[in-house]
């Protein structure tokens, strides 16, 4: 998600010129770096949270007295 603005942003000054050029850097420019502050956010949330008290993928549960 972040390599893919950069790419198109660096492809443009090949095959724009003049404003449609900024138009279109300026969006992946913006398409990027949210991607990385929402990466980062979201990760920062991952490390703040607590751990999962879930049981483990595919145990099963009693849910009536034996």
């Amino acid at each position: 998600m972040i390599a893919t603005p950069l790419v198109v942003n660096a492809s443009t000054s090949f095959a724009f010129d003049g404003v449609k050029q900024v138009l279109i850097s300026v969006g992946t420019g913006t398409v990027c770096l949210a991607s990385g502050v929402s990466l980062a956010l979201m990760k920062r949330a991952e490390k703040r949270a607590p751990p999962r008290s879930e049981p483990p993928h595919g145990a099963l549960i009693r849910l009536t007295a034996p």
